[in-house]
């Protein structure tokens, strides 16, 4: 009957509404367990703080469901028309009197148009709650996404491993290359202070200054000084080294002997016979 088949759809359509409604439950659900987890392991209070407020608004859009009414699963047993076999047995009808039976009124038809509207506005009804409630959810699907992705950036970024790079040995040509400088041992000789300054020498006096002179070495040193440039330098030197000792050296600045201005000069100090026993004093002073 035509009764009967709109019932059913609308029960359908009811049945099909409350399992979507079912299905969005569980999806806001497993997502604020997510949230849940995530929170408890936060790095940040900030980020924990975010994921409470995702959770919140996930509780307020599970009671927003639980509040959904389908009005096609309410209406499924009130609207139903009793069967035949439900119905009582109509009793025979009474033949009233041919003057007091009045003409019974017309029944309105309802035409297939107006049914055609009434079913049309329920499907619009109940696509547009459905279509509502998906809208809703990608929204806060799409706002969760949002904060996870840019609260993410708070954690650690692990240091990367720098990588060494290999060592680029010039290619060789046809010109000669020159070798490495020999590396010479320290020499066993050595005198303190290496640089003298000896300020200010007035012309026609003298500056004195002492060094010492060390033999490291295991044999005994008879010493050599180089002469001075300016011939106004002299040395008063000790006459030999003891393995294993040390003397002193005195340096006089001959004012009378020496030119007027800045005076620079190296000394070299060395043992004789003995190449690889050498060392070299730095003498500075200004004559006037």
């Amino acid at each position: 009957m035509p009764g009967e088949d709109w019932s059913d759809r609308e029960i359908d359509r009811g049945a099909a509404l409350d399992r979507e409604i079912d299905r969005l439950r569980g999806v806001y659900r497993d997502h604020a367990e997510t949230l849940s987890k995530l929170a408890a392991t936060s790095p940040s209070k900030q980020l924990a703080r975010h994921y409470q407020e995702l959770i919140a608004e996930i509780n307020k859009a599970i009671v927003g469901l639980d509040e959904v009414d389908p009005d096609a699963i309410g209406r499924k047993s009130a609207e139903r028309p009793a069967q035949p076999s439900e119905r009582a047995p109509a009793e025979p009808p009474r033949q009233p009197a041919p003057s007091t039976v009045a003409p019974p009124p017309e029944r309105p038809v309802l035409s297939s148009y107006t049914a055609s509207a009434t079913t049309a506005e329920g499907d619009d009804g109940t696509v547009t709650r459905v279509a509502l409630i998906i809208g809703l959810a990608i929204i806060l699907l799409g706002v969760l996404a949002l904060f996870v992705w840019k609260f993410s950036g708070a954690r650690p970024v692990p240091a990367t491993t720098a990588v060494a790079e290999p060592a680029v040995t010039p290619a060789t040509t046809g010109d000669a290359v020159a070798p490495a400088p020999e590396l010479r041992p320290p020499s066993p000789l050595s005198v303190t202070p290496q640089q003298q300054d000896f300020g200010i020498v007035a012309k026609g006096t003298n500056a004195v200054r002492t060094f010492e002179i060390v033999n490291r070495s295991k044999l005994a040193y008879t010493l050599e000084i180089s002469r001075s440039k300016c011939r106004c330098l002299w040395y008063d030197p000790p006459k030999s080294l003891p393995a294993g000792g040390r003397g002193t050296l005195t340096v006089r600045v001959d004012g009378s002997r020496a030119p007027t201005g800045a005076l620079a000069e190296s000394v070299e100090i060395s043992a004789k016979g003995q190449s690889d026993a050498v060392a070299v004093i730095e003498i500075t002073a200004d004559v006037k």
